[in-house]
């Protein structure tokens, strides 16, 4: 560590910020790769897009710089609200939801028009089973479309 970085950091510590930010422009200015420097000089900035911009030069030197990446993190991280009260402004985290797909209910008439079909064919028909067997599948056809939600219980 140079002297003039440790004076940067004495000047920090002492909260003299504009004093440390001088000292530390000066030492990126010689070496642009000075990954301490970039790292205090995130610590002496107030502004966050500014410490961000700091701390990714930081990670660019150094990208396993544990300490650099944590503080990048918080820092894109929106602040904490209050419990129960959505913040002020909140960014658009979510896709925008597909246009509702539209219903068809036909598939249930498709279900009932079996059903019905099935109960003529077991009071009328030659076979009791033949019947029974199209009225399952009518049924079957209209659950199936009231879980796709096509169709509501009595729609």
């Amino acid at each position: 560590m140079t002297d003039k970085l440790q004076q940067a950091i004495d000047a920090l510590q002492a909260g003299d910020k504009e004093g440390a930010q001088g000292l530390l422009s000066s030492i990126i200015q010689a070496n642009p790769r000075n990954e301490m420097a970039w790292y205090w000089m995130a610590r002496a900035v107030d502004d966050p897009e500014r410490k961000k911009e700091c701390l990714g030069h930081v990670l660019a030197i150094d990208p396993d710089n544990q300490q650099a990446a944590t503080e990048l993190l918080q820092l894109q991280q929106p602040p904490p609200t209050e419990i129960g009260r959505p913040p002020a402004q909140q960014p658009a985290m979510m896709p925008v939801m597909a246009e509702k797909r539209q219903k068809r209910p036909w598939i249930g008439l498709i279900g009932m028009t079996a059903v019905l079909f099935g109960c003529i064919l077991m009071v009328f028909g030659d076979g009791f089973s033949v019947g029974l067997t199209v009225m399952i599948l009518g049924v079957l056809v209209r659950a199936i479309a009231m879980l796709s939600g096509d169709l509501t219980l009595f729609g």
